[in-house]
């Protein structure tokens, strides 16, 4: 809850900045994932199905309403519905091609997030930051968004007022590529506690 207040926050000081273009928002929310696989991540402990993003996109859905959006501005997927192939084609129908220069655009997911094995060499560190849509397939690597692809959309959106909220596990290297390129760029980082 405490992130949502921080949002909500960071949504009263930068929407009513933005020029009175278009509203356009794209909120995910995937709790259910029909091939997460059962076992231990990295530290060992279960990889679970999530209880909050259902909500978390209720939430936003709601702070954007109250902040100027209307209804017909907003496209949810939630679970099922957010496979890779309809979150890519949202992304491009929805808030690529319909909108332009001077809009404002509102990409949210909620969801589980990851790290995969570089493959183009631009990670310092080896390893790319992924979000995880309802049909991905984590130990494959099958139908996963990497921070290089989700950089190459937001790239696609040059001259909109762009605000990107991840809030997935390893969701600060997700967009850290296109900082000053496409988007202002704050990052949070988890309390300890």
């Amino acid at each position: 809850m405490k992130w949502f207040k921080i949002i909500i926050i960071l949504l009263l000081l930068l929407i009513p900045s933005f020029s009175m273009g278009a509203r356009r928002a794209l909120l995910i929310g995937v709790a259910d994932y029909k091939l997460l696989p059962s076992g231990l991540n990295s530290k060992g402990k279960p990889v679970t199905d999530l209880r909050g993003p259902v909500n978390d996109v209720n939430n936003m859905k709601r702070a954007l309403l109250c902040y100027g959006f209307k209804e017909k501005d907003i496209k949810i997927l939630i679970n099922s519905k957010a496979t890779r192939q309809n979150i890519e084609r949202v992304f491009r129908q929805w808030l690529i091609e319909g909108t332009r220069k001077g809009d404002l655009v509102v990409f949210y997911f909620s969801g589980h997030g990851s790290r995969v094995p570089d493959k183009n060499g631009d990670e310092a560190d080896g390893k790319d930051e992924v979000i995880l849509p309802y049909n991905a397939v984590p130990s494959g690597g099958e139908n996963i968004i990497i921070d290089d692809e989700l950089g190459l959309w937001l790239s696609m959106l040059k001259g909109r007022n762009v605000i990107v909220i991840i809030d997935s596990c390893y969701s600060g290297g997700v967009v850290r590529g296109v900082r000053g390129k496409v988007v202002s760029y704050l990052e949070s980082t988890p309390a300890t506690k």
